[in-house]
């Protein structure tokens, strides 16, 4: 079933809605905040976030970034990516999550893959992930405790060329 999904950047008129968007308690840590992603993109000029609207409705939140110290390959990141509680399980988050990645390239065309971390203990975002056709590439090496422990997160990409 394909739905009404499109991209609206975060700016002034939205960012209150963006930030009331709610995860189910165990999803809770999984990533952080839309308010602190809402706060990186005020500093950082390479993070970009959009709401994900279902027809006027905030129902998501997706935020990427351009590395800067891959200029040339270029590497784009997917740091946060969200559907509201209320709408999960609808298949939105797959649609919105391809049309950014169908989307991406055209806006970004030096971009060489597209990259995506998540919690190595989270079989569920891997086979969401894989079947968009990210393929896991390895492990953040910052995603570690201070003392090495912790599950780690697992880096996935898209190859664009």
């Amino acid at each position: 079933m394909q739905h009404d999904i499109r991209f609206q950047p975060v700016n002034e008129d939205n960012f209150e809605d963006i930030m009331d968007l709610e995860l189910h308690p165990e999803q809770e840590g999984n990533l952080a905040s839309n308010a602190y992603s809402v706060a990186q993109m005020a500093y950082y000029d390479n993070f970009i976030g959009y709401g994900i609207y279902l027809g006027e409705e905030p129902i998501g939140f997706i935020m990427h970034a351009v590395l800067p110290e891959l200029a040339d390959p270029q590497e784009l990141a997917i740091y946060r990516f969200m559907v509201d509680k209320r709408h999960q399980g609808q298949g939105i988050g797959t649609q919105a999550l391809r049309q950014l990645i169908e989307r991406l390239p055209s806006d970004f065309p030096r971009a060489e893959r597209i990259t995506i971390c998540y919690h190595s203990d989270k079989p569920d975002l891997r086979a969401f992930y894989q079947k968009l056709g990210f393929v896991e590439v390895g492990f953040d090496p910052d995603s570690f405790g201070e003392d090495g422990s912790g599950p780690g997160d697992n880096v996935a990409e898209i190859r664009l060329r």
